[in-house]
């Protein structure tokens, strides 16, 4: 078999979270991070990735000629192990995995080069990936209050955040140029967090080609003049039929104000929205902070409403209507969790997160309150706090995909079907204003009106104002 190498750089369209699988005294979950303190993403992350989404395509007996087989797990025996006669027999017919995926490592600079030695010293640029955001998170029960012990941290990579790996296969063109074009999949999504937003990719180049060892080296900066761009086949045919899923665009603008607060102050308030920075390669430099709006905000409310109109349209009411993850509809769209009774399910919903640019003049505007005490109805001494707002009214769209892989099974649409009806419904509230946004809303605030589009293979489906 011929052997074939790629280059491949990545941009970061949302913040990545690429966890280094060990907290610190400061940190739940802190990044991974290479020798130079830079962040950095395993190549065995990038390698699931593409096996599941090979498997999706392919089927699974095709991804393990590829991407190698695992033991299986089997029942256990009496004595609760295997036996060695077992576990030599196994071993015996696993394969190998053919592809080899290297770390993705930072780019440097806007050259395109990565930093493969140790650092004496960091660039400007560099440094600014000492400190990365950190998002604060609440667990949240089906009944919409916070659970007990469940806030906890983690930290990001930038949007914009640009790495470089590569990908290296002993076998055939036809299977390598599938591999490629698996990385123009709207639905991939790299590192953890995918349904609270994280890990949302743009492929800003690839490079490929057939090479011979002779004339092989391991290094992300090597390149050939015998290596060309890689044309993905959606580019070169315009064949959308191929997506299975349904993208929606919610472009909505704000009734008054809103908040999707982070719980921190600064010298003009004590509680203040969530603003965050990007990278920006071409300056080499952090921008300036942007209002973000975190799925993991709107994803509850979604959720939530969801099982509401999935109960009232299937008429389950009192004891009957089921909510969190014992409601059908959110089961099917919004995954659940593993337990006891089931092992658990990945959601087909993926909602990015939305990043808008503000003027601090115009576009913020502070409140102060003070906290009442619940049995005197007088104010609580002590109690004066400010609240800032952001009153920016320009329209903005938040994009949602729903992975539909119903297609052919019958049984499995209906299911499907029901639960997309809830979903749509609560969309449609949404953009009515009939429910609302992050937080204070028993202020008034997050209250939106708009429309909202769907795609289906691609194309308008439907537009609902």
């Amino acid at each position: 078999m011929k052997r074939f190498l790629a280059h491949v750089i990545i941009e970061a369209k949302t913040p990545l979270k690429v966890g280094g699988g060990k907290n610190d005294l400061f940190l739940d979950a802190p990044v991974q991070r290479d020798w130079n303190g830079l962040p950095m993403i395993l190549g065995t992350s990038v390698a699931g990735i593409l096996r599941r989404a090979f498997e999706d395509n392919a089927g699974k007996d095709t991804a393990n000629k590829i991407f190698g087989t695992k033991r299986e797990e089997k029942g256990w025996g009496g004595n609760g192990k295997e036996s060695k006669d077992e576990n030599k027999q196994e071993d015996e017919d696993l394969l190998g995995s053919r592809l080899i995926i290297s770390n993705a490592l930072l780019l440097v600079d806007k050259n395109n080069k990565v930093c493969e030695e140790l650092l004496l010293e960091k660039s400007e640029f560099l440094r600014y990936f000492d400190i990365l955001p950190i998002r604060d998170h609440v667990a949240i029960g089906a009944n919409g209050a916070a659970k007990d012990a469940g806030k906890f941290d983690e930290e990001v990579v930038f949007k914009g955040t640009r790495f470089k790996f590569s990908l290296e296969l002993d076998g055939s063109k036809k299977e390598f140029v599938e591999i490629l074009n698996l990385l123009y999949d709207p639905m991939l999504r790299l590192g953890g967090g995918s349904s609270k937003g994280f890990g949302s990719l743009g492929i800003l180049e690839i490079k490929w080609g057939e090479f011979e060892l002779d004339r092989y080296s391991s290094s992300l900066n090597f390149s050939s003049d015998e290596f060309v761009k890689f044309m993905p086949d959606s580019a070169a045919d315009g064949n959308s039929a191929r997506q299975k899923f349904i993208r929606y665009e919610l472009k909505i603008s704000p009734d008054d104000f809103f908040m999707f607060g982070s719980g921190f102050g600064d010298k003009d308030a004590d509680q203040t929205p969530v603003l965050e920075s990007a990278i920006d390669y071409k300056n080499e430099r952090l921008s300036k902070r942007k209002i973000l709006i975190p799925v993991s905000s709107v994803k509850g409310a979604l959720s939530h409403r969801t099982a509401f109109h999935f109960n009232k349209i299937n008429k389950q009411f009192g004891e009957k209507a089921k909510v969190g993850s014992e409601n059908e509809a959110v089961r099917e769209i919004f995954g659940y969790e593993k337990n006891k009774n089931n092992k658990g399910a990945k959601g087909k919903i993926l909602i990015s997160d939305c990043f808008l640019d503000y003027d601090e003049a115009k576009d913020m505007k502070v409140f102060e309150h003070v906290s009442i005490d619940r049995f005197t109805g007088g104010a609580i001494d002590s109690a004066l706090f400010q609240e800032k707002a952001v009153a920016k009214r320009d329209e903005f769209i938040i994009e949602i995909l729903l992975k539909n892989d119903a297609r052919g099974d019958k049984e499995k649409a209906k299911t499907f079907n029901n639960a997309l009806e809830a979903f749509e419904a609560t969309l449609d509230d949404v953009v009515q204003g009939r429910l609302s946004l992050g937080g204070a809303t028993t202020k008034g605030y997050g209250f939106f009106k708009g429309k909202v589009l769907k795609y289906n293979e691609g194309r308008i489906e439907n537009e609902k104002e």
